[in-house]
This record gives C-alpha cells, structure tokens and sequence, in this order.
C-alpha cells in the first residue's frame, strides 16, 4: 500500500507529525482541507451579480422567527439547501452581530476597521473572513446557517 505523502502546503508542525498519523487520519486533514478550499470558492461566488435577485425583504434565523427577531435583506441569493441568503448593508450586519451577542451572551463576529467581518470559531484558526463586495454588502451564506424570509 502506498502511503499518502506530506501535502506541499503543510505546516511544518504538520510535517512532524504526518509520519505518526494513521493513513486514515491522512486521507481526512487532506479531505477537509478540500472541503474548506471548495466552501471558500463557494462562498466567494455568493452575493455576486450572479447570484442576485431583486427582492428585498425581512428575514430571520431559523429557531428565531418566534421570539419576533428579524433583520432586513436588500436582496437575496439563491436559496442554499431550501434557506434563504440574505445580503445585507453593514448596518444590518451589526444589527444582527448586536442582537445575537444580546440572545447568546458572546458575539460571532465582529466587522473590522477594514470592513471586513471575522466570524469567530472554537479555535483562533478556525476563524474566517467575509468581504463585502464593492458595494459594501455582505453575504450572509457564508455564514452557512438557516435563515428563513419572514412573511
């Protein structure tokens, strides 16, 4: 059986390590390094004029819409998996980074200086980054959770 080498853009704390791990371990970091570069193309392609409509409109967060929480979309991608994408201002943005901080008691994110948000993840490199396209709009799908349009 032919082992899995060291990939080019590992780490080096990754290439000491490579030689302990299983071929299955191997195979998996390989994988989700994948998925991850696939969802960032993805997510790049998100709130493009391609992927635009013309409505506006309410939306909220699944497990939300009861407790009255919604925020406004100046439009919409292509739903995601049966979810609305919102695409929001800035405004919105933090509208919505304030609200949930307020429901969960931590924020996920926080827009930078440069405009640019960082989500939050469990781990400092697990965190990400969503630009606003040249309009100032952000692009809720990356965020990859369900968001519902509200009546």
């Amino acid at each position: 059986m032919t082992e899995t080498p060291v990939p080019d853009w590992a780490s080096g704390e990754l290439r000491r390590h490579w030689p302990t791990l299983s071929e299955s371990d191997r195979c998996a970091i390989i994988a989700d390094r994948d998925a991850d570069l696939l969802r960032r193309a993805a997510a790049q392609l998100r709130g493009t004029a391609l992927d635009r409509s013309d409505t506006s409109g309410d939306f909220t967060i699944d497990g939300l819409q009861s407790d009255g929480y919604r925020w406004h979309a100046i439009a919409f991608g292509e739903p995601w998996n049966g979810w609305a994408t919102p695409i929001v201002n800035r405004a919105t943005l933090q509208n919505l980074i304030t609200d949930l901080a307020e429901i969960d008691g931590q924020t996920f994110g926080e827009i930078q200086a440069n405009d640019e948000l960082v989500v939050y993840g469990e781990e400092a490199e697990d965190n990400y980054l969503i630009t606003p396209n040249k309009r100032g709009e952000y692009a809720l799908f990356s965020l990859g959770w369900c968001f519902l349009v509200c009546d």
